[in-house]
């Protein structure tokens, strides 16, 4: 810090004020005020009170436009956390967002890793990230109020093997839960077990050989760890609790009539998987009367 004698003092003041030099000359210069520097050392001649009462005094950072910013002046330096940066610098997630696929960085921290979000009714079926949420599967059909609605008329015969097209009975609807074990974007966030299948099987006309309205759930070729679960609701109810079976993979199936038997009516059928491994095999849903 430069110290200005008090001879200098007084003739910069002479040069301003002429009329009070010789009082400003005359005057006791202004006493020392000690300041402890920043490094700890001790100015005992600074004498302007701003400079001691500035909090901004002996900050070596006053100033500086890149302090707090650790990668100033670093070439290297990056935002952890995007999808060009995730985990350490310059670590890029590979391969592109599509419509069933967005790509992410887990966390902007060095524990960041390369993930992606599934969109939609799209699932990671093969738990790869490289081909993203590669399967589709509508529609959406996880309550009574958007159940598939079926229509069951009077027996025609045959042996269950026709589709369901609203004019056979007995008929069979093929149906896929997909799972996984991705994020998803829209609720439900995690799918472990995929969504519910719901359907709404209007019955009518004259009943067949077993009198009553009924469905049975084949995932014979499924894997042996999976599990589903078949219920069906009375005539008239959207509750299908009241009678339930379950069923496992490898070669099995389970058939179920309403707790209250009736062959014509209004029939909620619910079908959830449980358990077990993701699959892109469809089951068979078997409806008579």
């Amino acid at each position: 810090m430069r110290r200005e004698s008090s001879s200098g003092f007084c003739l910069r003041v002479a040069c301003v004020v002429a009329s009070v030099l010789l009082a400003g000359c005359a005057s006791e210069p202004p006493k020392p005020t000690k300041f402890v520097r920043g490094d700890g050392g001790i100015d005992e001649d600074v004498t302007d009170d701003r400079i001691v009462s500035d909090p901004r005094h002996g900050d070596p950072h006053h100033g500086d436009p890149h302090h707090g910013d650790p990668h100033h002046g670093d070439p290297g330096g990056c935002t952890l956390g995007s999808l060009q940066h995730c985990g350490t610098c310059a670590n890029a997630c590979d391969g592109t967002d599509d419509v069933g696929t967005t790509r992410i960085c887990t966390t902007p921290t060095s524990s960041g890793v390369c993930d992606i979000v599934c969109k939609g009714e799209y699932y990671d079926m093969d738990s790869d990230i490289d081909t993203g949420c590669e399967a589709l599967d509508m529609p959406v059909q996880d309550s009574a109020a958007n159940a598939v609605a079926i229509t069951l008329p009077g027996y025609t015969g045959g042996d269950g093997s026709t589709p369901c097209d609203g004019a056979t009975a007995p008929c069979t609807v093929v149906g896929y839960i997909y799972s996984d074990n991705r994020n998803h974007a829209s609720p439900p966030t995690t799918r472990k077990y995929g969504r519910d299948d719901w359907y709404k099987v209007n019955v009518s006309g004259t009943a067949g050989p077993n009198g009553n309205f009924g469905a049975c759930l084949w995932i014979g070729s499924f894997p042996a760890d999976d599990r589903f679960s078949l219920c069906v609701s009375d005539a008239g109810s959207t509750d299908p609790s009241s009678s339930c079976n379950t069923v496992s993979g490898g070669g099995n199936s389970v058939c179920l009539n309403p707790l209250t038997a009736a062959d014509t009516g209004t029939f909620y059928v619910r079908i959830r998987k449980t358990a077990g491994s993701n699959t892109l095999l469809g089951y068979a849903l078997y409806l008579e009367h």
